[in-house]
């Protein structure tokens, strides 16, 4: 068989086999007790339409928005809601299609086994990750990447998504990265379902996820004898991001989430966004400037703080 390496083909003949390397060296990339730069390292498999193969580390095909390359975002940066509550990058296997039974790329699914303890780690103790998704396209498959719809498709483009997802025995506070528990794992249900829409320019994303761990309080010691108490972080929420592109070079987005605790023990809090951001794209997402405005408030929503920010990024 030939290979394909760094995007580089060649030859005519069909390339079943290829890998993808992503390293990361600033401290936003790497995890504060582990500074490891690797991010992404698999191997793909091609060669059949309905069982598709990806073996390596890299990230789990959980949620839609963090699946999404951070370079082909519509605003400067992913919703809070789905920062907490996604499940990042992991070591495993995974099979997949995106034209399951060739149905025009209308039907797609993902099941996954992974580590569960998430990137550049190595479990001490029993527990794997198990995950499955379903993706269905009513109108046919598209290009579902860029969250914006620069290209304005002449026709409407829509993507229903559902996940499921179990983390057995995961000593990470959520599930596959965070602080580390001392005292033993949780065992953790994950739930997730979202929308894509896209048509003339209207680009419609809005995504609902859950996290929950059975017996969700652990109380022991430390090692010096001092009393511990660990909870693990029960939560759900919910974002939607509407936007439109005026042309190929200008848009604008909206979005609201909306992140709650789940139980009285929980320590995650409340946190809800709303915000705008506008964007000039001289060459897609490979050359861009954005700059976008929230407003970010708790349980008391009168009671907030305004984040603006604003980016430029170059792709090659």
């Amino acid at each position: 068989r030939d290979y394909k390496v760094t995007g580089v083909q060649t030859c005519a003949l069909p390339i079943y086999w290829r890998y993808n390397v992503q390293l990361g060296f600033s401290n936003g990339d790497t995890e504060p007790d582990l500074r490891s730069p690797l991010r992404d390292a698999t191997v793909f498999w091609t060669r059949l339409r309905d069982f598709n193969l990806r073996i390596g580390q890299g990230k789990v095909p959980f949620n839609r928005q963090r699946v999404v390359s951070s370079g082909a975002l519509a605003m400067v940066d992913r919703s809070l809601v789905q920062l907490e509550l996604n499940l990042d990058r992991d070591v495993g296997v995974m099979a997949s299609s995106n034209d399951l039974f060739g149905l025009g790329g209308r039907l797609g699914y993902r099941l996954g086994l992974f580590g569960g303890d998430g990137r550049n780690r190595v479990a001490t103790e029993p527990g794997m990750l198990y995950i499955a998704r379903l993706m269905v396209s009513p109108f046919g498959g598209f290009d579902e990447g860029p969250e914006n719809d620069l290209a304005q498709s002449p026709r409407p483009r829509l993507n229903l998504g559902a996940s499921v997802a179990y983390n057995d025995n995961t000593r990470r506070a959520r599930s596959t990265f965070g602080d580390t528990f001392t005292l033993g794992g949780f065992d953790t249900l994950h739930a997730e379902a979202d929308v894509l829409f896209k048509w003339r320019g209207l680009a419609l994303t809005a995504e609902w996820l859950y996290r929950e761990a059975a017996n969700p309080t652990r109380m022991g010691t430390t090692a010096s004898g001092a009393p511990l108490t660990e909870r693990a972080r029960n939560a759900w929420g919910y974002f939607v991001q509407a936007g439109y592109a005026f042309n190929a070079h200008w848009d604008a987005t909206v979005r609201w989430g909306d992140l709650r605790p789940l139980g009285d023990t929980s320590p995650v809090a409340r946190q809800r966004e709303l915000g705008a951001s506008v964007g000039w794209y001289g060459q897609r997402h490979d050359f861009k400037i954005q700059a976008d405005y929230f407003y970010l408030a708790g349980e008391d929503f009168a009671v907030g703080r305004h984040q603006a920010r604003m980016q430029l990024q170059l792709f090659f």
